[in-house]
């Protein structure tokens, strides 16, 4: 009888204690996902060395192995691209896999690192080293106004750009440019450039001479840039001062201001200097009065006042020509000259009045009692015909005389009225005048005759 030789197969069976079985079936799944495992082949990027005008390219292809070793194509799957310096992320691109499993794009380097892939179940591929050459940088700035005095509001003007490695230079934009403090950290929230690069820096001036602007990129592709601004003569630097609450008690007709030729009237202000970070008064400093008669052509008069210790200066003015009215200051070794606006102040005429009262009673009276004479006069010119306010005097003519003898003198009262009391002593004729008082012109009452027994 003949014996069939046959392969043996032995099958080793290892014997599992109870509490190990479950480690030794995950080895097994592992083992057997091990043979269609996903991986990430040819991935390449090139160049490996860019610049701020060059992106990279990069390319592979995401594959599975069957358990026979043959790769098969793993298409419709998303790959993320990323550059990283150390663990920091830098950048990145995305990309799906064609149908051969093959997926490429562009990537930005901005700074030396490695480059790699990624699928979405988590395959990675090896990194590639990249470097980055970094594009020069050039910050430029111009000071406005060119001597700001501390407190003033400032502008910094400029423009950021970059050189291309053509050797151009172009305009970078939507970037931040900083101000820095003198310790060198940046002073507030930054300032970004135009489209075209452009860059307006506002700010209050302060005790600083000079200011520091800069570009800090935020990747290595680009150089970091700076430019220092200063005041144009820094030896010479002064704070802003100047008036508050100008302004005059001078008659307001309804539509200006207008006084009587020889009439005086009070302009004053309030004098400020600016100390770094508000304002403060300034006492003691001497505040000048200037006239122009037609607002063009300034001469400073005679008149001028000290300011208290509020920083008020009050300077009385007499007056005989219409025209326009401010106060200056000269400045000093730590402030600036200032000025006010300036407050045109007209030259009115007298207008009529009239007595609107005037009687003297009794109109019979024995000898010796007392009489009392009452009138009101009301300028005519005045808002609303207001009373006239000036001396009124007395007369009495008695009867068979052609002369009038004086009484007496008084002076109206605010409501434009007046009252004299007198003895009688003979039968006659009794009248009042208003001497006027530059807004009212002179008038003179009816007469009374009184008759004395």
């Amino acid at each position: 009888m003949r014996v069939l030789a046959c392969p043996v197969i032995v099958v080793a069976v290892a014997v599992v204690p109870p509490f190990a079985a479950s480690s030794a079936v995950a080895a097994t799944a592992v083992a057997v996902r091990s043979a269609g495992a996903a991986r990430i082949d040819d991935f390449t990027v090139w160049p490996s060395h860019a610049d701020a005008d060059h992106r990279v390219h990069f390319s592979g292809r995401l594959v599975t192995v069957d358990d026979d070793g043959t790769p098969r194509s793993l298409p419709d799957e998303f790959i993320d691209v990323q550059e990283r310096a150390g663990t920091t992320l830098v950048g990145y691109a995305d990309a799906i896999t064609d149908s051969s499993g093959r997926f490429a794009g562009d990537l930005t380097v901005d700074q030396d690192g490695t480059v790699l892939a990624q699928s979405a179940a988590g395959v990675k591929s090896a990194a590639v080293p990249v470097t980055v050459t970094t594009a020069r940088t050039r910050l430029s700035g111009t000071l406005s106004p060119a001597q700001p005095a501390g407190g003033d509001i400032a502008q910094i003007t400029g423009r950021l750009e970059r050189q291309t490695t053509g050797g151009d230079w172009v305009p970078m934009g939507d970037r931040p440019i900083s101000f820095f403090r003198p310790d060198g950290q940046p002073a507030q929230v930054p300032w970004r450039t135009k489209a075209d690069g452009s860059f307006i820096a506002t700010f209050r001036a302060g005790a600083a001479t000079s200011w520091k602007l800069g570009f800090v990129p935020g990747a290595l592709a680009f150089a970091p840039a700076q430019v220092t601004v200063s005041v144009r003569d820094p030896a010479h630097l002064l704070y802003r001062s100047g008036f508050n609450n100008f302004g005059l008690n001078a008659h307001w007709n309804g539509r200006g201001y207008d006084v009587l030729p020889g009439d005086t009237f009070h302009l004053g202000a309030d004098l400020w200097g600016w100390n770094p970070g508000s304002q403060q008064t300034l006492t003691g400093r001497r505040a000048w009065l200037e006239f122009s008669a037609d607002g063009t052509t300034w001469a400073r008069t005679r008149f001028s006042r000290a300011t208290d210790r509020e920083g008020m200066a009050d300077i009385a003015v007499q007056t005989r020509a219409a025209g326009h009215w401010r106060m200056s200051f000269d400045g000093d070794a730590r402030y600036t000259p200032a000025r006010t606006s300036s407050i045109f102040v007209g030259i009115r005429k007298p207008t009529a009045s009239r007595f609107i009262a005037f009687k003297a009673t009794p109109t019979s009276v024995r000898k010796g009692r007392t009489l009392t004479i009452t009138g009101t006069v009301q300028g005519l010119g005045r808002i609303g015909k207001g009373r006239a306010i000036g001396p009124v005097t007395v007369y009495f003519r008695p009867r068979g005389s052609r002369s009038w003898r004086k009484v007496k003198t008084v002076v109206l009262r605010g409501s434009g009225s007046f009252k004299v009391s007198a003895k009688a002593a003979r039968s006659g004729t009794w009248k009042a005048h208003f001497a006027g008082d530059g807004n009212d012109l002179p008038v003179t009452s009816r007469y009374v005759y009184i008759t004395v027994r």
